[in-house]
């Protein structure tokens, strides 16, 4: 299955073009659902070796969710890889060159479909967290790992506090309210006076690059 084919099966399947969020990045394209906004796909063109492969050739790779046993038993067969960019426990890596089966990416695309989709949730009395509550605490984390990234960029591998801070802003990223948040300031309903370098256009995406390249 190559990039067109892939989705092409997700438009027919689910209705679901691609959104093209990153000026820089005009080839990652992600596929969210319409409820709650979460991916369940991402498409990227990247370098081989960002893949661990010899060759820096540019590919096509789609990451999806699914279950971390079945992402044990795939990463051993042709066309799978840890996800790139994303936390591996829960992701994987598709190589879209043909080297996956058809029908087993279909089957990944289906699970991930499933396994991001809105949940039935029990009504709960807990005072829901407000988008410039939300921005204001990942602004600290970011601001905290960017000043610890440029003193060491090792430091995430080795401290427990910091890998904690790495994975709520990776979740953050991954879940659809970074791009939720980025697209209420762009409209302007964010207060000016908010710290919000977390939503700069590509700030977070390259930190988490960074730190992913160097945990590879």
């Amino acid at each position: 299955m190559n990039r067109k084919q892939a989705e092409g099966y997700i438009a027919e399947k689910y209705g679901v073009a691609p959104e093209y969020p990153w000026l820089s990045s005009p080839m990652h394209g992600v596929f969210r659902h319409e409820s709650n906004r979460k991916w369940f796909a991402i498409i990227m063109r990247v370098s081989g070796t960002k893949l661990g492969l010899e060759s820096d050739e540019n590919i096509d790779v789609m990451n999806v969710k699914c279950d971390n046993i079945v992402i044990g038993s795939l990463l051993g067969q042709s066309g799978f890889f840890p996800a790139y960019h994303m936390n591996k426990s829960h992701w994987i890596s598709i190589a879209l060159d043909g080297s996956a089966e058809e029908e087993t990416v279909k089957w990944l695309i289906d699970m991930s479909f499933s396994a991001t989709a809105e949940k039935t949730r029990r009504k709960t009395v807990k005072k829901r967290e407000t988008r410039v509550q939300r921005i204001a605490r990942m602004e600290e984390y970011f601001d905290t790992l960017c000043k610890a990234v440029e003193k060491d960029a090792e430091s995430v591998k080795r401290d427990t506090a910091l890998r904690s801070v790495f994975e709520e802003l990776t979740a953050y990223y991954e879940n659809g309210q970074w791009l939720a948040d980025y697209e209420a300031d762009e409209q302007g309903m964010l207060p000016s006076g908010l710290r919000r370098g977390v939503l700069s256009q590509d700030g977070l995406y390259n930190l988490l690059s960074e730190i992913a390249d160097k945990e590879r």
